[in-house]
């Protein structure tokens, strides 16, 4: 949705459902500095998309429902722990 990259959200249960096969949960810290923030409304700007690498690190999808919202990271070095 965000793109292609590394997802995370903000807690385990808004992460359960997220995932189109299945697969691990990690806890981490994420190191995120040029942030792009989306909302439903400009997701076709990122979706099936690396562009926003060019300039963002990080994109934050600002869902309408704040247990919904997700983050997408372009380089595994973000990940700290």
């Amino acid at each position: 949705m965000l793109g292609y990259g590394i997802y995370f959200a903000r807690s385990i249960n808004n992460t359960l459902l997220k995932a189109r096969f299945g697969g691990a949960i990690i806890c981490a810290q994420v190191r995120m500095e040029n942030v792009l923030e989306v909302t439903k409304n400009e997701l076709h700007n990122v979706s099936n998309s690396k562009q926003w690498w060019n300039t963002y690190d990080t994109v934050y999808y600002n869902h309408e429902s704040p247990n919904k919202d997700e983050f997408c990271i372009n380089d595994p070095e973000q990940v700290l722990c």
